[in-house]
């Protein structure tokens, strides 16, 4: 469920324990819509549900302007998946962290770099400063 400009979303009731296992697709909550239309909230995946709303206050608020900003303001709970699951590409290829070579490379060249010039001294450094100014 998407937040709407002029919207107000209220936590109307958990149908779940706060830390119980909960399955894709079960209800967890009723969100009541400007006081007139009631949707149900269901769990996007497997895992424990920790609920980041009590019931009855706003979840989003559209008068208020830092909701409107905040990241995040209209979550009503998260939920902890039971198994680890992979970062993916958008085309759904599992994410791998790999260093390109050319970050290597530099990095191997300023070190050579540094030790075969040796390594400039700080008081040098600071003493050569002041004498050019």
């Amino acid at each position: 469920m998407e937040c709407q400009n002029g919207k107000n979303l209220y936590a109307s009731k958990k149908l779940v324990a706060d830390g119980a296992e909960v399955k894709e697709g079960q209800e967890i909550a009723l969100v009541t819509i400007d006081e007139d239309q009631v949707e149900t909230v269901k769990a996007l995946t497997n895992g424990t549900i920790k609920f980041l709303m009590e019931e009855g206050p706003f979840i989003f608020n559209s008068d208020s302007g830092k909701e409107l900003i905040e990241q995040g303001a209209h979550y009503l709970a998260e939920i902890k998946y039971d198994t680890p699951v992979p970062l993916r590409h958008p085309n759904g290829d599992i994410r791998e962290n790999q260093i390109p070579f050319i970050v290597v490379w530099l990095i191997l060249g300023a070190t050579f770099f540094t030790f075969r010039m040796g390594i400039i001294k700080i008081s040098r450094g600071f003493t050569s400063n002041f004498l050019i100014t």
